[in-house]
């Protein structure tokens, strides 16, 4: 979400530049997403560092780094849902409502599925990433 007021500080710069033909707009993506990569990295490795020892998961390096790949990459593909949804809003306050849809929608769904057992209609069984 950091993302969408990011976006929306650099918007008008940026289509300044668009109309002037400039640059392409294919340059900015991609600057925008190597400049994101640093701090990602750095999010995902203090993340990945409290979370998986706090949790008590296996004391392996191979699953340690595998979960901390897995955290950097969710974290890259989600700040490129809310800066595509930033460029694709018309105002902050539609891409605050759409970006909080998209979340709820993707914690309402992932890691979850539903499975049929003889007794009960339906259990959840949830799946971790770091139990491969």
């Amino acid at each position: 979400m950091p993302q969408l007021a990011i976006v929306f500080a650099t918007k008008r710069v940026f289509y300044k530049h668009r109309d002037a033909r400039l640059f392409p707009p294919g340059a900015l993506a991609a600057a925008n997403t190597l400049q994101a990569l640093p701090i990602g990295a750095v999010e995902a490795i203090l993340y990945a560092c409290v979370v998986y020892f706090f949790a008590g998961l296996t004391v392996e390096a191979g699953r340690f780094f595998m979960f901390m790949a897995l955290i950097f990459s969710a974290s890259a593909c989600m700040g490129g849902v809310f800066r595509l949804l930033a460029y694709a809003a018309p105002s902050m306050i539609v891409a605050n409502s759409i970006g909080a849809g998209v979340l709820l929608l993707l914690m309402l769904t992932n890691g979850a599925r539903g499975r049929y057992s003889g007794r009960t209609l339906c259990t959840l069984r949830v799946r971790c990433a770091a139990a491969f």
